[in-house]
């Protein structure tokens, strides 16, 4: 690794402190767009979740799952993707006062701060979207859901 990539990395300056500040700011941002928007989501943009939809007849476990599964998980990241875009259009327009404190500072939902505002929503939205959420618990495993 060259030294001034290690110089990078440990460097803690003015500017890295008002832009962690500003990261922290874009992720409660995105938390807080995305619990406005989260159940408007999910009850008229998403498929409804029926586990009786991804499992292939006479199957009991996780691991026999329909193409239908991949097929609506796919609509949802769609959505998700689509939502995401425009309510960071949004998020723009909240100004972040940390940029006052150095005037070399640049802010706006860029980079990293971009990052952080979608992190902020994918807490909100792994937990409300409820339909997407137990799509992927299927996808995942992590859930045995039976056919009735």
């Amino acid at each position: 690794m060259k030294t001034q990539e290690i110089e990078s990395l440990l460097r803690f300056d003015k500017i890295r402190l008002i832009k962690i500040l500003d990261m922290i700011q874009s992720t409660f941002i995105g938390l807080m767009i995305s619990s406005l928007f989260s159940g408007i989501i999910n009850k008229y943009l998403m498929i409804e979740f029926k586990e009786i939809y991804y499992y292939k007849k006479d199957s009991y476990f996780v691991g026999n799952k329909s193409p239908l599964l991949y097929i609506h998980l796919f609509l949802d990241i769609v959505v998700i993707v689509i939502v995401t875009y425009y309510l960071k259009k949004i998020a723009v327009i909240i100004p972040t006062p940390f940029a006052l404190l150095d005037k070399n500072y640049i802010s706006g939902l860029k980079n990293e701060s971009a990052v952080a505002f979608t992190i902020g929503m994918n807490f909100v939205f792994r937990k409300k979207l409820i339909n997407f959420s137990k799509r992927l618990d299927v996808l995942l495993g992590s859930q045995e859901l039976y056919v009735h």
